[in-house]
């Protein structure tokens, strides 16, 4: 049937993909999709679905839920025209730390993989999360795959 949706992975093999979707970072972003496939993993984002009536940090929350592993990248801290920068990734990132602290059951064993594009840089606008090991790509698609390969669970 057409109209009918694919089954959901199971949470172990899902991936939450936390990134930009703009032209200009397309080529990280199918870095990452690739890595992730090709490990044997099934990645999820937000343009899984469309649904207007659907509010989408419900819909965000859910996925994180569904998925044991997230990768999150942070590259995005530019300024916009209007001054102000955008801060989604960090909050998503936020309600995958919340529900491995938060969480029970195999939230509790939730993994993530945390990307920039600088060492460093997120120091000066997420403070709090010194203290985590994020990995450097350097807007460079082949090493974000790398690092998406290699952040693997352990026994995997």
């Amino acid at each position: 049937m057409a109209n009918q949706r694919a089954a959901k992975p199971l949470a172990s093999k899902a991936v939450f993909v936390n990134c930009p979707f703009d032209v200009e970072f397309k080529p990280i972003f199918r870095a990452m999709i690739f890595a992730v496939i090709s490990s044997g993993y099934n990645p999820r984002c937000a343009l899984d679905s469309t649904d207007g009536a659907e509010i989408r940090v419900s819909k965000i929350a859910t996925m994180i839920g569904e998925c044991d592993y997230g990768i999150h990248d942070l590259s995005r801290v530019e300024v916009d025209a209007g001054g102000v920068p955008r801060f989604n990734m960090p909050m998503e990132l936020g309600l995958h730390l919340g529900a491995r602290l938060f969480g029970s059951g195999r939230h509790k064993r939730k993994r993530a993989l945390i990307l920039e594009t600088q060492p460093h840089r997120y120091d000066a606008v997420l403070s709090d999360i010194s203290g985590r090991d994020i990995e450097v790509h350097g807007n460079d698609p082949g090493h974000c795959a790398r690092r998406a390969s290699n952040s693997r669970p352990p026994g995997s």
